[in-house]
């Protein structure tokens, strides 16, 4: 029998790097495969030492905390650090990412979670892909639900209704109803194009050769904004869109007034179901526009764009910025299977200013999914 006497708690190290991954591979977590261990080192340099954060915060690298027992790693809680703005002001923000303890030491995960929550010095700990038991541990450590109840929504707008019905069929009891919703397919009427008139103002762009007035546009945004929201600078966004362990197409765009100022920015992900390659689903992965009329503009746009790109749907997850009634089509709706965003902070002043709804800025972009 296992005694907690046995098991070490300690900071992850760079050399951790080959076995920590080789833990969460074996736990079910993506992961470049075990013979491609260049890839495996560059996910986790991207992660951490190439991460934007440590050219603002001159720190050590910091990890997260492993689980040792007679010299094997066998439990890992991983700590990834973002820039954020509150009120305006940077706010060094860890997000929980990378968690995972063999089956046979669970018991003394609270010994992992104690270190990430007591002695973890960021002021603000974030998690946005929460699955229940993480939730539960944040509210075990006095953390919060974020304050919007519609977290847990998606918008689907479906360009082809007959292949998401025979996907959701063939993953339920009804999966002998899955080629029948396929037939309906060839029926013209039922592909829902929604051709919008192509907006040359939105404009596709390079994530490492960004337009000039990017950063004025960015910049003006975060100053008139109280709301807490993740950094968006350039060297942020390079690191947030370059290749990732699964390596998902990342578009990134800017839309332009008729004085050919950058009132808005958008970024679409192409993430694939899991398990079913054959079904195309994008999602709208971050959005800010200055006013209404651009986010209008946008929507369209980004709408008519995933479908001449050939996207099965297009989905939408941004509550605080884009409601139903804002899209311009038909859409479906589905809930996450579990509410995703919890946070933690040691700071008072942080917890109750986040405890309105309004004070928040949450996309995709935010946590470490947009990292995949």
């Amino acid at each position: 029998m296992i005694e907690a006497s046995e098991i070490i708690i300690r900071p992850a190290k760079d050399e951790d790097a080959i076995p920590v991954c080789d833990l969460l591979r074996d736990l079910g977590l993506t992961l470049p495969p075990k013979s491609e261990q260049q890839k495996v080192m560059a996910h986790w340099q991207r992660m951490w030492n190439n991460n934007p954060f440590y050219k603002a915060y001159n720190e050590p690298v910091f990890y997260g905390w492993v689980m040792e027992h007679n010299n094997e790693i066998v439990g890992f809680f991983g700590t990834v650090p973002r820039i954020y703005y509150l009120q305006g002001q940077q706010l060094p923000v860890s997000i929980a990412s990378n968690w995972g303890v063999k089956k046979e030491y669970r018991a003394f995960t609270s010994m992992l979670c104690d270190a990430y929550f007591n002695a973890n010095p960021m002021p603000m700990k974030l998690v946005t892909t929460a699955i229940k038991p993480t939730g539960k541990i944040f509210e075990r450590y006095n953390g919060k639900r974020a304050p919007d109840e519609s977290l847990d929504s998606v918008y689907i707008v479906p360009y082809n209704l007959p292949k998401l019905m025979a996907l959701k069929f063939s993953k339920s009891k009804l999966s002998f109803l899955a080629p029948l919703a396929k037939m309906f397919s060839v029926i013209p009427i039922w592909n829902l194009p929604f051709r919008f008139a192509r907006d040359k103002r939105l404009e596709e762009v390079d994530v490492f050769n960004m337009p000039a007035d990017y950063s004025v546009f960015i910049d003006s945004y975060i100053k008139t904004s109280n709301a807490f929201m993740a950094s968006r600078d350039v060297q942020t966004l390079q690191w947030v869109y370059g290749h990732g362990k699964r390596d998902l197409l990342k578009k990134v765009f800017v839309y332009r007034n008729a004085d050919n100022k950058i009132t808005g920015y958008a970024s679409l992900i192409d993430e694939p179901i899991v398990g079913d390659s054959g079904f195309k689903r994008y999602k709208i992965g971050d959005f800010l526009a200055t006013d209404a009329e651009t986010k209008k503009a946008m929507l369209k746009a980004l709408i008519r764009y995933a479908a001449d790109m050939k996207a099965d749907v297009l989905e939408v997850h941004i509550p605080n910025t884009i409601r139903k009634a804002d899209i311009p089509c038909f859409t479906l709706q589905r809930k996450v299977p579990s509410f995703p965003v919890f946070y933690h902070s040691s700071d008072e002043s942080i917890t109750q200013f986040l405890s309105y709804q309004s004070n928040w800025f949450i996309s995709p972009y935010d946590g470490d999914t947009i990292l995949g």
